[in-house]
């Protein structure tokens, strides 16, 4: 099973004290480059992931990539996001150069919150941090090995969603409150109190 896009945006938002240094080809909380960082998130979060590359990783990891502009209007940009900078500059693998997609040469994680926009592991900075969505991000993919399901409510699966009865508006309401609270009362009444107090 996948982790759920929030755990992994739990991870990678913790490792920002850690100032991890920049290091290509890193993958762990000693080192990290911007492939190894979602690679480490997503498997501090209970996860694998298997690719080579933001290049690979764009190409052959997505369920779903678009634009920024497309994710944005498609719902897409969400907590848990890969965001990719795609160039047209010929400076993806051979192997990739034909399939006119472009040049992914850096990925990072759109974590959305006020605080941490994106996080990514950046050579120009030199470390793991947070980013904005404005340096330069051009696309974003939802990754196979990431669960973008809305996290569980704060209702436990085992209890009944509280919902206000079809029949009853909200000009009932009061007369609602007053019946529950002769209910209450009689209840108090049959054990010997005055629920009141």
């Amino acid at each position: 099973m996948n982790p759920n896009a929030k755990a992994i945006v739990d991870v990678a938002v913790s490792l920002i004290p850690l100032r991890i240094p920049y290091v290509l080809g890193g993958e762990s909380r000693q080192k990290c480059d911007c492939q190894g960082l979602i690679k480490l998130c997503i498997r501090e979060a209970g996860g694998t992931i298997n690719f080579a590359g933001s290049n690979d990783m764009f190409r052959h990891g997505a369920v779903w990539r678009g634009t920024i502009a497309e994710a944005k209007a498609q719902g897409k940009l969400v907590p848990g996001a890969a965001v990719f900078v795609v160039k047209h500059d010929s400076g993806e693998p051979g192997h990739y150069k034909a399939d006119g997609i472009g040049n992914a040469k850096h990925v990072g994680l759109y974590c959305g919150r006020q605080e941490v926009e994106v996080m990514s592991a950046s050579s120009v900075k030199g470390y793991v941090g947070a980013t904005t969505l404005d340096k330069g991000w051009t696309h974003a993919a939802w990754l196979k090995d990431i669960d973008y399901t809305p996290a569980q409510s704060l209702t436990s699966p085992n209890q009944p969603t509280p919902v206000i009865p079809p029949n009853l508006s909200c000009m009932d309401i009061p007369k609602a409150i007053a019946a529950a609270q002769e209910f209450l009362d009689a209840v108090g009444a049959l054990r010997g109190g005055n629920h009141h107090g």
